[in-house]
């Protein structure tokens, strides 16, 4: 993962340091350009690869429950249902609950916690013991906890199709600047060869691009805040 996000960060920040040469032939400030646009670049990737992962477990944890109580409905026991989950997610070779392996179903349960952070998970890993001591009609007791896995689904894919619409029109916009750019360095050649004698002038394209990542950087912290508040 640290090997994807620095072959994206070096993808990107290529075609931006060479519009820096480009338009300034200055390589010493090409050179702290890179590097700051690349950190900048880096730490809004980073924290773009957490919310995937956190997005991955989301949804592994939503498949999880739902098929370990719809299984449990059929086997009505937790160790019967257990194994038959187990079961499934060793021929779908999802390696990640092999790891939890257990005899005791509780204890792979509580191990899980630690995996699915979502507060709801605690919930059903609470309302499973309280079933296995207890017992009851599984629909009745588990009611709740449907209800609550169905909309966290629901707003993980509305807040998924918020991110999408965003980004595109944050990349857009950034695609129209930077054609804007480029096309007055070739139209205005003339102009544009006086303004760059201006060292003001430099350092306001400069952070113009520079800005790019830190909007994404601003965009995206944005958007974890909303997605945490609407978990």
């Amino acid at each position: 993962m640290v090997i994807n996000r620095l072959l994206l960060t070096s993808l990107i920040t290529i075609p931006f340091t060479l519009i820096h040469f480009w338009l300034f032939q200055h390589s010493l400030l090409t050179s702290g350009f890179t590097g700051l646009f690349s950190w900048l670049l880096s730490l809004g990737l980073h924290q773009w690869q957490g919310e995937k992962v956190r997005q991955e477990r989301n949804e592994a944890m939503y498949y999880f429950v739902q098929l370990f109580l719809t299984t449990l409905t059929i086997k009505k026991t937790i160790h019967e249902t257990y194994l038959d989950v187990y079961q499934r997610y060793q021929l779908s070779k999802q390696a990640w609950l092999v790891a939890y392996g257990s005899n005791d179903p509780l204890l792979v349960l509580e191990n899980l916690t630690h995996r699915f952070h979502h507060p709801l998970f605690a919930v059903f890993v609470n309302t499973v013991k309280f079933y296995e001591t207890q017992g009851g009609d599984v629909l009745t007791l588990f009611e709740s906890v449907l209800i609550q896995t169905r909309l966290v689904e629901t707003r993980r894919m509305e807040m998924q199709t918020i991110k999408k619409r965003y980004f595109s029109q944050w990349a857009t916009l950034w695609a129209l600047n930077l054609f804007v750019l480029v096309m007055a360095k070739l139209v205005l050649a003339d102009l544009f060869s006086v303004m760059m004698t201006s060292a003001m002038f430099i350092l306001l394209l400069t952070t113009v691009l520079l800005y790019v990542p830190i909007s994404f950087l601003t965009w995206l912290t944005t958007y974890l805040r909303q997605s945490q508040l609407n978990q």
